[in-house]
């Protein structure tokens, strides 16, 4: 490639050759890249600040107001060789003044500063005075004054054009940049109040620049002074964690989750578990760190890499496309839109809920029915879970008599109402608990079920979404609305819910299917027959799966594969007219025109309304001349 500025070839793909960067690395907006915000609105800050002063309250003040531009002028103007001994403390007061004034921190907090071009100008002369200064009155510099010149050359360190130019040019110009950092932070006294700023700071600069033995000392030094710093911990984590010692680093990553669960310690954590072998273990942190963050790059990369290494293949090429999604620019605002339109097609959602008075209870008079039974709740469960709701609405009834405020005797009435599709009940008993645990994940999905039974499907999507963020590892809400986006033809939102379920648990034959119907939708036909392989791993007996893959297949021409999969049908169902055509017409692209006759005469026996069949039976016997 060219070089931008005078056309010479550049090494590795650079934008600028040696020359030229040398050359731009003098020029102060390069040195510390400004960003767009105008030059005047500096000025204009600071105009508006001491007018405030001037104008206010107190007419007369003990306090001498000193221009900005006359700070500024006295360092510009300042002559370094000729300046004595006695003017150097005050010349490194002014520059303090300036940088802190300019925003300049002590302590390392954010990766760059906000700069508009004169202040690039002027930290630049700053920078240049106070290094010619420091080599002939180094005693009489200040520790807040070095701790802001190490944050400037770390700064620096991270400018733009060290990423533009040529390699070794750029390494040789951090190492530079690194090592004046390290000089002016290692100048603060050792009994100075700002040294375990300093500790701070070279720490973490060491751990950027992946200096981890000098890291590891200066973090551990400052995590004396600062306890419970939760990023200092990360860092001093990471530390050990290059330098092999896995169990230490493990005991910083406990440390620091047990106060802030955050993707970053998760993907640390199974960092650490990985390179123990731990591989199972690692890929649960790294879903832990999506759950929490789905587009933090970095857990999918990791998840890919464990995956691979424990030749879980498909699941891997799975987590390679939802980190390809991830990285989709305009994905939040389809979420938008898509929010958008699920708040236009709920407004019945905003009608005032009726409350539905329950009936009395009826009067029987069998005195056995009338005695006092004490059901527990793991009966009305059990009875919930085989199927017998009636029972289950009897248990929790009465299990509700005795003690009105049972969460799970309300959860199984309400699951065991929908089930019946005594809606009208369902919705009365959902909005009883949901009055009372309205932070309650379960009463938001319920009230999703009972609305989407209702028709309000709008509404139903919004009480998902709720479930799911007071609890974002409820599975099942998850699937309820992605089912539910995917029968409204919102693709795009429901491959979203089911890539969530499938982050949570990999093994859901429910979530499988979902993911393989919304690849379908979306046209992409590999990513479907991938998910539907994996569901009838996982669900080998679901013949109407087996004949959608079938179909999905015939679709595309594969026709083989497509013929294996009519065939695992039709053991499920021998006598179905459809599947026997299709796969009639399937043997006969393949070139078996007799076994295709046999099983389009099949097909219209048992169906003589199947056109298609017919159509290629008379298409067969024509080409055979019979």
């Amino acid at each position: 490639m060219a070089c931008l500025k005078c056309g010479t070839m550049t090494e590795d793909g650079a934008l600028l050759c040696e020359s030229c960067a040398d050359v731009s690395i003098e020029d102060p907006r390069f040195f510390l890249n400004p960003s767009l915000i105008g030059q005047s609105v500096f000025k204009r800050l600071r105009a508006e600040g001491s007018a405030t002063i001037l104008i206010g309250p107190n007419s007369g003040s003990d306090t001498v107001l000193v221009r900005s531009f006359d700070v500024e002028q006295t360092v510009n103007d300042a002559v370094i060789p000729a300046m004595r001994e006695e003017d150097a403390r005050p010349f490194y007061e002014s520059c303090n003044t300036i940088l802190c004034h300019l925003g300049v921190p002590l302590k390392f907090d954010r990766p760059i500063i906000l700069l508009n071009d004169d202040s690039a100008v002027t930290i630049s002369t700053i920078v240049q005075k106070v290094n010619a200064l420091r080599g002939t009155y180094q005693g009489q510099i200040m520790s807040d004054l070095c701790l802001r010149m190490g944050m400037i050359y770390w700064y620096a360190y991270h400018g733009i054009l060290l990423r533009t130019s040529p390699k070794a040019w750029s390494a040789k110009k951090r190492e530079e940049f690194y090592r004046k950092a390290g000089e002016y932070l290692s100048n603060v006294p050792e009994n100075d109040d700002l040294r375990s700023i300093a500790e701070y700071n070279l720490g973490v600069f060491g751990s950027d620049a992946h200096d981890w033995p000098s890291a590891e000392v200066h973090l551990s030094k400052a995590l004396a002074h600062f306890p419970g710093d939760q990023g200092l911990i990360e860092y001093l984590a990471k530390a050990h964690l290059e330098l092999g010692n896995r169990m230490d680093a493990m005991a910083r990553i406990d440390e620091a989750l047990a106060a802030a669960d955050t993707p970053r310690l998760w993907v640390l954590k199974g960092r650490v578990l990985q390179g123990m072998g731990m591989l199972a273990e690692s890929v649960e942190c790294f879903n832990r760190a999506l759950t929490l963050d789905p587009k933090f790059l970095e857990a999918h990369d990791r998840i890919i890499s464990a995956l691979r290494g424990m030749g879980r293949v498909e699941e891997a090429s799975m987590a390679e496309r939802q980190r390809a999604m991830a990285k989709t620019p305009d994905l939040d605002q389809k979420v938008s839109e898509l929010i958008s339109e699920i708040k236009k097609a709920s407004a019945e959602a905003s009608v005032p809920h009726v409350r539905h008075a329950m009936p009395p209870p009826l009067q029987v008079k069998e005195p056995e029915i009338t005695e006092a039974i004490s059901y527990p709740i793991e009966l009305a469960k059990e009875a919930l879970k085989s199927g017998n709701f009636d029972s289950a609405i009897q248990m929790a009834e009465h299990i509700l008599k005795e003690d009105p405020n049972s969460r799970d005797a309300q959860l199984v009435l309400v699951e065991s109402l929908v089930a019946t599709n005594d809606i009208a009940r369902a919705s009365s008993a959902i909005h009883k608990f949901y009055e009372k645990n309205r932070e309650d994940s379960h009463a938001w999905y319920w009230r999703g079920k009972v609305a989407d039974r209702e028709g309000k499907w709008g509404a139903s999507v919004q009480y998902y979404s709720k479930a799911v963020t007071l609890d974002p590892t409820y599975t099942d809400a998850w699937l309820s609305m992605g089912e539910l986006l995917l029968g409204n033809d919102k693709v795009s939102g429901a491959d979203e819910s089911f890539s969530r379920a499938l982050q949570l648990s990999g093994s859901n034959p429910r979530a499988w299917l979902g993911k393989a119907k919304a690849m379908h939708k979306l046209g992409r036909w590999g990513a479907a027959i991938q998910c539907m392989d994996k569901y009838n791993m996982l669900a080998p007996r679901d013949k109407d799966a087996w004949l959608l893959k079938a179909d999905l297949l015939f679709e595309k021409e594969k026709f083989r594969r497509a013929i294996e999969a009519y065939d695992t049908f039709l053991e499920l169902d021998q006598d179905d007219s459809y599947a026997l055509g299709r796969k009639g017409v399937s043997l006969n692209a393949i070139g078996m025109p007799d076994e295709a006759r046999k099983c389009l005469e099949e097909a219209v026996r048992l169906d003589p309304n199947n056109r298609d069949a017919a159509k290629w039976l008379k298409a067969i016997i024509g080409e055979d001349g019979r």
